[in-house]
Parts: structure tokens; sequence; C-alpha cells
């Protein structure tokens, strides 16, 4: 048995903290559902830009494949008990963006003072056929 095949797709987004900071707070949240919205509270504005910055690099990532497009509303992200921050629900997610439930989506969200990333690496197993 050979060993599997995989390919890998990223998008990185960028967002400048003085542009989060500048928006009210209320419509900044926009984009999160209650539970993220829960989690952010508290947190600092560059928290915030960093998770708007990963959601930017989903829908970026599914624009592709996805149809409807994906938005916002479609899918949260919120930590782990690490902290560590992970899509909720990815297997129905990928479905609708035409991927296999098996494929594989990691998050990793950053800041400076200046600018917040948000970036996402899609993992698909290329023969994911041979393993239903």
């Amino acid at each position: 048995m050979s060993e599997p095949q995989y390919r890998f797709r990223s998008a990185l987004a960028t967002l400048a903290i003085d542009a989060v900071k500048r928006q009210p707070a209320d419509e900044r949240m926009m984009s999160f559902s209650p539970e993220e919205r829960r989690q952010l509270a508290d947190a600092p504005v560059q928290t915030i830009a960093g998770r708007l910055a990963a959601k930017q690099a989903v829908r970026t990532l599914l624009a592709e494949t996805a149809s409807p497009a994906v938005s916002d509303a479609d899918f949260e992200i919120v930590a782990d008990a690490h902290g560590a921050p992970h899509l909720r629900d990815w297997p129905a997610l990928a479905l609708r963006a035409a991927l296999s439930p098996r494929s594989e989506l990691g998050l990793s969200i950053s800041h400076t003072r200046d600018h917040a990333y948000g970036l996402a690496v899609l993992q698909e197993r290329l023969d994911d056929d041979a393993g239903r």
C-alpha cells in the first residue's frame, strides 16, 4: 500500500490594528457568532483583529470551491482548551466547499503592535476515494 498523497493550499490575511480600532465596537463584532462574541468579550483589539484576519483567510481559501460563497456567519473560529484557534463544525463546511470531510484545515493567528495576521492551511488527501 502506498503512502497517502496530500495537496496543501493556504491563505494569509493581514489587518491593520488601527483600522479595526477605528470601527465602532458593535460594528467590528458583527462578523462573530454569539459564542465567538462571548469568547472575545473582554479581549484586546489585537485579539479581535487576529480573529477577523483568520476569518478572512478561511473565506479566501474556500472561495475557490464553495458555492455559494462562504460568509463569516457560516463558520465559527473558537479557541480550544489551550487557546489554539480551530473551526467549529469543519466537516459540514468542508462538504459545502466540495471538499472531503477528511480534509483538515489548520489556523494560526498572530499580531504585532500594528498588524494582525490570520493563516488558514488546507490539507486535502488526494487519494480520498480509496479510503471510503
